[in-house]
């Protein structure tokens, strides 16, 4: 779009270019999508922007198509990016500056007579708002440099050009050709500096098609420090690599961060990034040169909790703050380095439990998984050497260890059958080698050696197949439009076939932050590894071992919450901990997992559950049952206390579950003490931050859930009682119930299973604030039919595996109704047959009573199974109404429900209260 008067002659300058676009626009009239369809979007706003210019002033020299065809691709162009804006998910954008720079095209089209209303426009002008708030671009007319000029294009018709000439390197706005153009398009003195940057840009990034440009250039340092970095931490020395080459390149980097008082961007002379700054000085410590700027790169880029890339960024970044760490932990030194390195790794660790790794410089997640894992396998290395002892606990011995088992399981189950992971190209590919690579010399996964070596090794050879694709483009990096790094591409791919595996030599230290293979956990493995969930998974032991390690990190945690609401005995402690973590881990390993921040909310939320059980029958129930409606009001009264609004109408804020602890005595389960208990159960539910931010009508559905669950606790005491009386009359009936075994098993059985109310729990847990996962009718309906059904499933499955100790303690079971006691089978049905064999051997001697117990048990299950034909129904149908986010994290919940009955009906995992 940029002209020139030569002469008395304007003409366009860039001809070629303009040749370009036309060549490049689809017969659909967008143009191309790189990786994301923000891409397309963006090429097709500017490039639309440039058509309407060009047909405009068809006087103007140099152009070359006729007006007739202009209006043509002009309508074809309006036409998809119409269709394009409807659908565009603008918060899952990820380009570079998009916030601000699709609002100005929108602007100067609109001073084109071309308009467009979408979805996402409000938003889109909410981070536009969030970009610039604070921001005063007359800033940019002072000395101190900004990233803001690599988007000036964003600023026209807002910004004096003339006054923000002293920022141009070598005739360019911070390496930005489009930046650079904008500048010269309205800056009122010819400025040939920045026409000549223009021109060597498509001179020399022209490629197979003259006049395109790249996003940004030049990039020497980015490429120069990524390359050899990634090089050297492959295992390359600078004597393998060619030491002159070497020394050019590192007195290059040097020399560069010498001149910018320590830090650099990514070319010299530009806005320093943290970035950049972090390979140049990971480069050049990796080749033995004495480390003497992290000092600066932490003053420089510090910010409080985290590193940021660039000062005033909008969301901070994963991948440079993982970069950051390598450069500060390959000082030789890094103990004076303590704080940053604690305040990144708990930045890290916290995107990585809130499932936040996505990284606004790259799309794959294979990129992230590589950093991190390089990252925290050097942190405990420097640790097990005896550096940085004073970084909490928690952080080193649970957090980061934890990480790395759930990324070592991501990355090997990303693999494809060729070989490849992720996105099938050599690029993502080489990314999980280096991870796996990285991640095996830890001593927890000896067991996992022949698994984690087969993965490397198919992948290498992925790669040697693919060697020809190393130059290809592989759109993986984040700019203003997605964009391929050769060099990096073929760098990376060379580390990661070139790479071997090579044990790391640890200490006890490391060694012992994760437990060896007991007995008792090996007996556990194999006894879930013959469950329908996992029998016939191909790498059930593999995932199995994995989920065993990362169970073990969060029973330290469950540990440290068992007393906070429930007193817990240690009988039922053990119970607990041998159980939960791994069920809840293993099922996340079977499908899309969710974030560690979710596991952590169930694994918690199953304690409390166990807990409300053990505590309504061997407290409540065997203390209190002459008093059962008292404890009925108690529950009614504290739930309406506790949902009723405070501070001026505002919900209260979630409670610290150690400020729950409002009584330090011990419990000597006294009627103050059960409703202490109570109050601290119920105001943990109903005031979770997560239920405060969810829609109302969330909240209302999951305080009455949690009152009717409570409810049915006293009830089951009540109908055990009322058992237990029937049978020291020796007369074993349910008739008296007043209720059918259909309207028990849905009703009272069904809510006593705690599963209703914890599946609204977690549909809080998983909607974004202020809105309802389950969006409109059909999805509510089937949400609570489905968790109806999951929990009828459920009770009738646990029913199945306790008969024997519900018997012992006088527990009211499936079984027990009159309806299971009949030997009326209508013809035909599928028990028939079934029946008529049982029948069969009745008739030829006297039935036992296990003989009798077992064909109820039999029946249960086949009810049982109905409910689960009902429950994937449901499942079916809910997928057409919900996201697959939302569907991924019900499958998930389902998926532990269903592994709990599956349990029960191999063993009774009961805790038995006599």
């Amino acid at each position: 779009m940029i002209t020139k008067v030569d002469d008395g002659q304007r003409s366009w300058l860039f001809p070629e270019s303009f040749q370009l676009l036309l060549d490049q626009q689809l017969p659909t009239g967008r143009w191309e999508q790189y990786a994301s369809g923000a891409d397309s979007i963006i090429n097709t706003l500017a490039s639309l922007l440039a058509l309407t210019k060009h047909q405009r002033q068809p006087s103007i020299g140099g152009c070359p198509s006729i007006a007739s065809e202009l209006d043509l691709r002009i309508c074809n162009a309006r036409r998809e990016l119409s269709q394009m804006l409807q659908l565009w998910d603008v918060k899952s954008t990820r380009n570079v500056a998009f916030e601000i720079i699709v609002p100005a095209l929108l602007e100067y089209l609109g001073e084109e007579s071309i308009t467009f209303s979408f979805p996402g426009y409000d938003v889109l002008q909410t981070l536009r708002s969030a970009k610039l708030g604070g921001f005063d671009h007359k800033v940019l007319y002072k000395n101190e440099a900004s990233s803001v000029l690599h988007s000036l294009e964003a600023f026209v018709g807002k910004l004096d050009f003339d006054r923000v000439t002293h920022h141009k390197v070598q005739g360019s706005m911070m390496a930005s050709p489009s930046s650079t153009a904008a500048y010269l398009m309205n800056v009122t003195e010819w400025a040939y500096d920045a026409e000549e940057y223009l021109r060597n840009a498509v001179q020399t990034c022209q490629g197979d098609k003259p006049g395109g440009v790249p996003s940004a250039f030049p990039t020497s340092i980015f490429e120069m420090a990524w390359v050899l970095s990634t090089l050297l931490l492959a295992g390359y020395t600078g004597k393998s690599l060619g030491e002159t080459n070497v020394s050019i390149i590192a007195n290059f980097l040097e020399h560069a961060l010498k001149k910018g008082n320590g830090v650099v961007g990514f070319a010299p002379g530009f806005v320093p990034d943290a970035d950049d700054t972090a390979k140049a000085q990971l480069a050049l410590s990796l080749l033995g040169h004495e480390s003497r700027f992290a000092t600066q790169l932490v003053a420089r880029f510090a910010c409080g909790t985290h590193f940021q890339t660039y000062p005033g960024e909008r969301n901070p970044s994963v991948s440079a703050n993982c970069n950051v760490l390598m450069a500060l932990l390959h000082s030789p030194d890094p103990n004076p380095y303590r704080i940053p390195i604690s305040n990144a790794t708990k930045f890290v660790c916290d995107a990585w439990d809130q499932s936040a790794d996505r990284d606004k410089w790259n799309l794959s997640d294979n990129y992230v998984y590589m950093l991190q894992g390089q990252a925290f396998v050097r942190l405990l290395a420097c640790w097990d050497k005896g550096y940085l002892k004073q970084l909490p606990a928690l952080l080193v011995q649970e957090r980061v260890p934890l990480a790395l088992i759930q990324i070592l399981h991501r990355t090997l189950q990303s693999q494809h059958s060729d070989g490849s992971f992720g996105a099938l190209s050599c690029e993502s590919t080489a990314y999980a080698v280096l991870t796996l690579t990285s991640i095996s010399s830890l001593p927890w996964f000896d067991a996992l050696q022949p698994d984690i070596t087969s993965a490397i090794e198919s992948g290498q050879q992925f790669l040697a197949n693919r060697e020809m694709d190393w130059h290809g483009p592989s759109y993986l990096w984040i700019e203003k439009v997605v964009y391929s790094m050769p060099a990096l591409c073929q760098a990376y791919c060379i580390a990661a076939r070139y790479n071997h595996q090579s044990p790391g030599i640890w200490t006890e230290s490391v060694r012992d932050l994760l437990p060896v293979a007991s007995t008792k956990l090996i007996k556990l493995q194999r006894f879930f590894s013959s469950l329908p969930i996992f029998k016939t998974h191909p790498f059930r032991q593999r995932l199995l071992l994995l989920s065993q390690l990362e169970a073990s990190l969060f029973a330290v945690r469950m540990r440290r919450a068992r007393s906070v609401i429930f007193p817990s005995t240690e009988k039922a402690e053990q119970e607990y901990l041998d159980y939960i973590p791994f069920i809840t881990t293993s099922c996340n390993y079977l499908g899309t997992p969710v974030s560690t921040e979710l596991l952590s909310e169930l694994m918690l939320l199953s304690l409390l559950n166990y807990q409300a059980d053990e505590y309504m029958e061997s407290v409540v129930g065997m203390r209190f049952g002459h008093e059962l409606q008292g404890i009925r009001e108690s529950i009614v009264r504290l739930c309406r206390r506790n949902t009723q609004p405070v501070n001026g109408g505002k919900r209260g804020r979630e409670p610290d579950l150690n400020s729950l602890l409002e009584d330090e005595k011990a419990l000597n389960n006294s009627a103050i003490d059960v409703e202490l208990v109570f109050k601290r159960f119920i105001a943990y539910i109903i005031n979770h931050t997560k239920v405060l931010e969810s829609s109302e009508s969330l909240r209302r559905q999951l305080e009455s859930e949690l009152r009717i669950f409570m409810l049915a606790h006293v009830q089951q005491i009540e109908d055990n009682k009322r058992r237990s009386y029937r049978q020291s009359d020796a007369v074993e009936t349910t008739s008296d119930l007043g209720r059918t075994y259909f309207e028990w098993v849905r009703g009272t059985s069904a809510d006593h299973t705690s599963c209703p109310y914890s599946f609204v729990f977690w549909a809080c847990l998983i909607s974004k604030s202020g809105q309802n996962c389950f969006a409109n009718v059909k999805a509510m309906y089937l949400a609570q039919d489905l968790s109806r059904h999951l929990a009828t499933m459920c009770r009738q499955y646990n029913d199945y595996g306790s008969v024997a100790r519900d018997r012992t303690e006088g527990n009211l079971n499936s079984i027990d109704f009159e309806e299971f006691q009949t030997d009326c089978v209508p013809k035909g049905s599928p028990r028939a047959s079934e029946d008529a064999d049982v029948q069969k051997n009745e008739d030829d001697g006297p039935s036992t009573g296990a003989e009798e117990t077992t064909r109820k048990k039999d029946r249960l299950l086949w009810i049982a199974e109905y409910e689960r034909q009902c429950l994937e129904l449901s499942l079916e149908r809910l997928a057409n109404e919900c996201s697959k986010e939302t569907m991924d994290a019900i499958q998930f919940f389902v998926r532990v429900t269903d592994l709990y009955g599956q349990i029960y009906v191999a063993r009774d995992i009961g805790v038995r209260t006599h």
